[in-house]
């Protein structure tokens, strides 16, 4: 994790000034450097200076390289830059100015300084300095071969590994990063903190918290006391990362604890902090925190979604729109943004501005769809709304209740401000709930909440006279929108109206548990109940609260008593349930489960007990449960598929297929259902149901891109080829895809129709970065003998992905004859990213016979052969290698073991005749 910048405070200079000794001022900063005391160092190189007038040889680039050890490339390239030329042309200098200029970004720079300084700068930092400026010009797969020539050399050194898991890491082959760092880690007696470090980050973003955290953390502990700051800091806050990643929010506070310690008011700790806040309902404390940083980091997009995150959980949805809206309008449509920002946008009545944001086209992501598909019900509903109710309202220009209905169909149809115009100014006195709601509604959905707040500071002015039922249809309005504040100030006002209201009293609680204020809720509600004990409501809230609070005794306690209260009620014993399952305690809740079944055995508690005790991973117990729903009431399609899934988890295949089947019989419109039904029936073999479930399907939903794909699917794995063809080709026509273009591929093979691959090459003309559909496209050329194609399509990949392995090899294969210069340079490249690949050192090796290489061509083959014994290409393309070589004996050793038997191989005919001639 490179460019961490550290909030240090500026360090001040000895007051001792005497006593430092500007010519041994250098010696001693690496003395304390090497006792872990950078800080220190820093100190009396800046003392020394300042006595010896800036002239102190070493001082400035000593210093430049602390502050870039430290995370602050800047501070380090300020320092160089105060150098006179000629110490600045120095090798070392040019050296360390380059360094700086490529965290700084700043590639022509460092370009300039490498070529000035040349051989000066003593391998193998000057690899791995060339090798990260082609990293930076976008050509990882140059910088890797590179630096495995480098590696040969020196085989044991850290700074190449690394760099050459980081170019992998690069290309996202992460696994090929993780095993060169194997590799390198496999010898205990090599420096390892840097490289646990690299492995550890390798490990995190593959998604394997738990050894990236122990890597992170022997790095640390192996670290030596001269180990770059901004390395340690950067392994510390990657422990708290995949804490939090991992679920240990405690583990990760603890780590936030430890780093805030040694490196107070650091910016990544407060990230971290600003996410457990999020984490933990505290979304006021995150929002603030993660706008701190994501104003000192304004371009990091990441850390500007999880503020908008934070912002509209605190309920500032505005501020949260008005992020998102400036992501959106730097990032592609294909930004992340763009979905987060259509909820919001969505629940500030905005369909309008949805549609356009999404685009008017339905794709693969369901989604996606879903918002769009919702922004245009919500449009023309309102505008149906919107036209009936103006009609109307010209015939009755009194009626307020009516005027209300037309603003609030106004504001869902994005149009906050017509909604302002169709209520007019709003009146002194006379105020009724329905206007005043639809007010608020329509000043919180243009995103005003300062008129918002006015509103409610007019609603509480006792001359307006507002009564509580009009205050608390305000007040709902505000909680709907995530403005807590203004709900709760509205509430306490009703409450003064009118104390004894339930109504208002339940809402209190409601905005007090919302805002996390449990102990407050605890004290409305027990308020309500001592004058309603028998409140069914309040009573079920109250437990809710004190389990929020912690407090599971207190919480069995008032669900029990809200069960004793209502004996024919079933939600106090639902979450008695509930509770018990979240501590663990599932006899316990079994029981619960038990007297609320046999009060009502209709299936819906049944169902209710087998989706609490799925949700909570107990499936042999919900499966029970849905067992008992299903018995009760036979005919309910989502207690069937509810039991399948159930089953599925149990890893009982026959019978959750069995289970989905029934489901999708009683309500065929389900694709999810129809889905695990036909699949289960393909594993199974069983054909013919898979195609009748997928007929169920697509009859129930003829305009739906999934039941076509389904469809296909069956007809695929039954052999039935036009059923396949015609699906995937509707498919297509709803939604284009790769996965129906694929299909339709497969269909078109079987039926031997002219050109099979023209889908492929649709998708690709209109997807050219699909990579799996473009190596589905290069494989059957391949098959195909079509070797012009095969040239033209890799070629067009390696436009796109130039470090792709399979495209590399498969060119410098293709060239190998005709250009066997630039077949070596493909084939190395390939090789140097997946070095483990005999199919690829193959591949290499027969380049460098067609190049008359043959020393480096029996190296590689033998190697090659030795990996893959059992294949006999290799072993006849070892052999060729040696015959090349002049070791005709060795060479028809390993001919006579290929041409072994009678199969067949790519190669078989051209291997006998060498095994004649030899």
């Amino acid at each position: 994790m490179r460019n961490i910048v550290l909030a240090f405070v500026g360090a001040l200079l000895l007051a001792g000034c005497g006593r430092v000794n500007p010519e041994t001022a250098v010696a001693d900063a690496q003395k304390l450097i090497a006792e872990g005391k950078p800080g220190e160092a820093r100190i009396l190189l800046k003392n020394a200076l300042a006595k010896a007038n800036n002239n102190v040889p070493g001082a400035r680039q000593l210093l430049s390289r602390i502050t870039l050890n430290e995370g602050d490339p800047k501070g380090a390239n300020d320092e160089l830059t105060a150098l006179d030329a000629t110490v600045a042309a120095e090798p070392a200098t040019a050296a360390l100015k380059a360094e700086v200029a490529l965290e700084l970004g700043r590639r022509e720079d460092a370009a300039k300084l490498l070529d000035a300084a040349g051989d000066a700068i003593p391998e193998p930092n000057r690899t791995a300095l060339r090798a990260r400026l082609l990293r930076m010009e976008g050509k990882a797969g140059e910088a890797l071969v590179l630096l495995r020539t480098a590696q040969q050399a020196q085989p044991g050194d850290e700074k190449l590994a690394i760099e050459a898991a980081e170019c992998l890491g690069e290309m996202g082959a992460l696994d090929a990063a993780v095993a060169e760092m194997d590799r390198y880690l496999a010898d205990e007696k090599r420096p390892k903190a840097s490289a646990l470090h690299s492995r550890g980050e390798m490990l995190l973003r593959q998604g394997n918290n738990k050894r990236g955290i122990e890597d992170l953390r022997a790095a640390v502990a192996a670290a030596p006391k001269d180990w770059p700051v901004a390395q340690r800091l950067s392994s510390e806050l990657l422990i708290g990362e995949a804490l939090l990643m991992s679920g240990d929010s405690a583990g990760a506070r603890a780590q936030v604890a430890h780093i805030s310690e040694i490196w107070p008011g650091l910016l990544g700790s407060e990230i971290l902090l600003g996410r457990l806040d999020l984490l933990d309902g505290r979304y006021a404390q995150a929002a603030e925190r993660l706008g701190k940083a994501a104003d000192a980091a304004p371009g990091n997009a990441r850390l500007q979604y999880l503020w908008a995150e934070a912002l509209a959980r605190a309920g500032n949805i505005t501020r949260a729109t008005e992020v998102l809206e400036k992501r959106v309008a730097v990032e592609s449509s294909k930004s992340p943004a763009r979905p987060i920002l259509a909820k919001l946008l969505l629940q500030q009545g905005k369909p309008a501005r949805v549609i356009e944001l999404l685009g008017e086209d339905p794709s693969e992501d369901e989604g996606r769809n879903a918002l769009l598909q919702a922004a245009r019900d919500t449009m023309n509903r309102a505008d149906k709304q919107i036209s009936a109710l103006t009609n109307q309202l010209a015939k009755e220009p009194d009626n307020g209740p009516l005027r209300a209905q037309l603003a609030l169909a106004q504001i869902a149809s994005g149009q906050s401000s017509a909604a302002m115009a169709t209520l007019g100014p709003l009146p002194k006195n006379g105020l009724i709930p329905e206007t005043t709601a639809a007010r608020m509604a329509a000043l919180l959905a243009a995103g005003n909440e300062l008129e918002g707040n006015h509103l409610v500071d007019r609603l509480l002015d006792p001359t307006t006279a507002a009564n509580a039922v009009t205050l608390v249809a305000a007040a709902d309005v505000a909680q709907r929108n995530n403005q807590p504040s203004m709900s709760s100030r509205l509430l306490d006002r009703a409450a003064e109206l009118e104390p004894t209201s339930t109504e208002v009293q339940l809402r209190r609680a409601n905005s007090s548990f919302e805002g996390k204020r449990f102990e407050e809720a605890e004290k409305f509600l027990r308020e309500l109940l001592q004058k309603q004990p028998d409140n069914l409501v309040a009573g079920v809230a109250l437990g809710r609260a004190l389990e929020a609070k912690g407090d599971l005794p207190g919480a069995r306690k008032a669900l029990a008593e809200a069960a004793k209260q209502s004996p024919k009620a079933m939600e106090p014993n639902l979450m008695l349930a509930a509770i018990e399952l979240r501590a663990g305690h599932v006899p316990e809740a079994g029981k619960a489960f038990d007297a609320l079944i046999a009060a009502k055995p209709d299936g819906v508690l049944a169902n209710a007990a087998g989706q609490l005790l799925a949700e909570s991973d107990h499936f042999a117990e919900a499966k029970a449960r849905f067992q008992q729903a299903v018995e009760q009431d036979a005919k309910n399609a989502q207690y069937w598929s509810n039991l399948g899934r159930a089953q599925l988890s149990l890893k009982d295949r026959d019978a959750a297929r069995d289970s989905f089947l029934k489901s999708l019989e009683l309500q065929p419109s389900v694709l999810t259902t129809a889905a695990a039904a036909v699949r289960l029936s393909i594993e199974k073999k069983d054909f013919a149901t898979a195609k009748r479930a997928a007929q169920l399907v697509v009859t129930a939903l003829p305009n739906s891109y999934g039941s076509w794909l389904l469809q296909g699917e069956a007809g695929l794995a039954a052999g039935d080829a036009n059923l396949a063809n015609n699906a995937f080709a509707r498919a297509s026509a709803i939604t284009p895809s790769a996965k129906s273009a694929i299909g339709e591929f497969q269909a078109r093979l079987m039926l031997k129709t002219q050109r099979p691959e023209a889908p492929l090459l649709a998708w690709v003309a209109r997807e050219p970065g699909d990579l799996d559909v473009q190596h589905m496209l290069i494989d059957y050329s391949l098959q195909a003998g079509d070797s012009a194609a095969v040239r033209r399509q890799t070629e067009g990949v390696l436009k796109r992905f130039p470090n792709d392995t399979g495209s590399l090899n498969n060119l410098a294969w293709l060239l190998r004859d005709s250009d066997p210069a630039k077949a070596e340079k493909l084939a190395s490249q390939a090789q140097a990213i997946a070095p483990d690949n005999a199919l690829i050192a193959d591949t290499l090796g027969m380049v460098y016979l067609a190049g008359g290489k043959n020393d480096d061509a029996l190296k590689v083959l033998a190697a090659a052969a030795a990996k893959l014994p059992e294949n006999q290409t290799l072993q006849y393309h070892h052999a060729l290698a040696l015959s090349r070589a002049g070791k005709k004996a060795e060479a028809r050793g390993v001919l006579q073991k290929a041409l072994q038997g009678n199969t067949d191989f790519d190669g078989r005919s051209d291997a006998r005749a060498l095994m004649e001639k030899l």
